[in-house]
């Protein structure tokens, strides 16, 4: 299956769908950047040639099969975001921003005595 048909620009507004396909899109153009053939791709991911296809003609592909693919196409960086990111560490980050406001605004005395 191939979408032909209009995707809108914000991922927001896409299904599931086409972004998994824009993500196949856009790695079939980092393998022909470096100059590789689906085989070749294959073959050095060390997964099937039909698992190549079917992710750059669908989007599907199992998870582990794309990290390989990554890291072939040295792209494993576009998952550090998520790998790396801490909720824990952000929330607590942010509460830590919420208490100084709280206390920046405590100080502020009014002028004339208001």
């Amino acid at each position: 299956m191939i979408l032909s048909t209009y995707i809108p620009s914000d991922i927001r507004l896409q299904t599931n769908t086409q972004i998994a396909f824009l993500f196949a899109q856009r790695l079939q153009k980092e393998r022909i950047v470096a100059e590789l053939t689906q085989v070749e791709l294959a073959k050095k991911a060390k997964i099937p040639y039909s698992a190549i296809v079917r992710f750059e003609t669908t989007g599907e592909i199992q998870f582990v099969r794309l990290i390989q693919i990554l890291k072939v196409l040295k792209k494993l960086n576009i998952l550090e975001e998520i790998i790396t990111y801490d909720p824990i560490k952000a929330l607590d980050d942010f509460e830590a921003i919420e208490k100084r406001q709280h206390k920046e605004k405590a100080r502020r005395v009014r002028k004339n005595g208001q």
